[in-house]
């Protein structure tokens, strides 16, 4: 049995369209996630629409553990920019 594990959410309406959902409905999802699993909490990680201009946004959402990162990481500047602005 596995302890650790991912969950990666992504919205449909999200993904490639440069928008993501409001924080509220964020935090809402990830806690509903959360609480389908009773002992093992599993890491939320968040993708659709990920960029170097809304990571600062996503990164202080409450839960969230990380991110996939999509179309943004065919370019290699915006790759290194999204994880710059991750760890700044």
């Amino acid at each position: 049995i596995t302890k650790n594990f991912f969950i990666a959410y992504e919205p449909v309406w999200s993904i490639g369209s440069g928008k993501i959902p409001n924080s509220k409905d964020l935090q809402e999802t990830i806690k509903f996630i959360k609480s389908k699993f009773k002992q093992k909490m599993p890491k939320i990680l968040y993708g659709g629409s990920v960029n170097p201009n809304n990571i600062k946004n996503l990164k202080i959402i409450k839960g969230l553990d990380g991110f996939l990162i999509g179309g943004a990481s065919q370019n290699s500047k915006k790759f290194i920019d999204i994880v710059k602005k991750t760890y700044n």
